[in-house]
């Protein structure tokens, strides 16, 4: 498997980029790798200061180490703020301590973490996520990205929470309720943000493009 990334970046201009894979997807043709049949899913995610050599770092772990996998999505964002720079492994949905673990993956992200000199404390980095998942997989968390940046995190576990966010041309107020994420009230004039509905499941996701965010389960 040779994979390339293709990154996109959120409201870049007036139209909104999404792909069925969300956020980005690897560029050229699709293609069909080998059998995928009891292949556990994984996620590598690293907050960086430096993601372009992060992620060719990982590309290159992906292709050696990851062949397997029919498709491997990719994500990219900027945090605001001072943020722990790291990486973190799970795999079959089990935080894996790549440090103290010697498995082949696990000593490669520790070279990967040397050599980003990680962890560290960064100002505004990026956040950047190769990852796999079965369509049914229930979201986790809830991204808010405004204009390209995420601006809060909201655990899917979270019950009964109404959270206020400030957009490009007005707010939004989203509800979350029983693993769930909707927009209840909208400035926008359309609302079609609102009339989308529920997002539950990873991959999915809500859009004001009027306010210029996105609210993406992952």
């Amino acid at each position: 498997m040779n994979i390339k990334m293709d990154r996109r970046n959120f409201l870049k201009t007036s139209a909104l980029v999404l792909s069925s894979a969300m956020l980005a997807k690897y560029s050229g043709t699709a293609k069909l790798f080998a059998n995928t049949r009891n292949v556990k899913d994984f996620s590598i995610e690293l907050i960086s200061d430096n993601p372009d050599l992060a992620g060719s770092l990982i590309e290159k772990l992906i292709n050696s180490d990851f062949n397997n996998y029919r498709v491997v999505k990719y994500s990219e964002f900027s945090i605001d703020g001072t943020q722990n720079g790291d990486i973190v492994y799970f795999n079959d949905g089990k935080l894996v301590n790549y440090k103290k673990s010697n498995d082949n993956v696990s000593q490669k992200l520790t070279e990967i973490s040397k050599t980003l000199e990680l962890p560290k404390l960064i100002d505004n980095p990026k956040k950047i996520r190769f990852y796999t998942q079965h369509e049914s997989a229930k979201a986790k968390n809830y991204l808010v990205i405004h204009d390209g940046t995420i601006v809060d995190s909201i655990k899917a576990s979270v019950q009964n929470k109404e959270i206020k966010v400030k957009g490009s041309d007005g707010n939004l107020l989203l509800s979350a309720q029983d693993g769930k994420m909707s927009v209840k009230e909208s400035s926008c004039k359309h609302k079609t943000c609102v009339k989308t509905g529920t997002i539950s499941k990873s991959g999915e996701y809500l859009v004001c493009i009027p306010n210029r965010i996105v609210i993406m389960a992952e």
